[in-house]
């Protein structure tokens, strides 16, 4: 994969492409990633920097690969400088729900976590953040 990078004087917007991600100068950030879980247990699926960002807002799947169950949520993540804070909407299952999810602030890094009830689960993210 070879990042691309597009300029334009008009608009005064940078656009860098590479590793999952578009940034679009001092504004945005656009991220994507995913994972498998592999324990019904807390688990980080993604963090971003706070001193850099301070708002984002996901749209996650959730595969349950032992029991063909699906999940998606939107959710805003925001943060105060010492704490975060969480709220979920959007959220439909195909038929039941199989994850919840929380956020901490530590180390000057917003994270999203998830908590599944099945012990086989891939997540795949999308986050839009905005600058600090």
């Amino acid at each position: 994969r070879i990042p691309q990078f597009i300029s334009t004087n008009t608009t005064n917007v940078t656009v860098v492409v590479g590793n999952n991600s578009v940034q679009f100068t001092n504004t945005a950030y656009i991220v994507s990633n995913n994972q498998t879980v592999n324990a019904i247990t807390q688990t980080v699926i993604d963090s971003y920097d706070a001193t850099s960002y301070r708002t984002a807002k996901y749209l996650v799947q959730i595969s349950d690969n032992n029991a063909n169950n699906f999940q998606s949520d939107e959710i805003m993540l925001t943060h105060d400088g010492s704490s975060s804070y969480i709220f979920v909407y959007g959220e439909i299952a195909t038929n039941t729900v199989i994850a919840t999810f929380d956020t901490s602030f530590v180390s000057n890094n917003v994270r999203l976590l998830l908590i599944s009830t099945s012990s086989n689960t891939t997540t795949k993210v999308v986050r839009t953040m905005l600058t600090v």
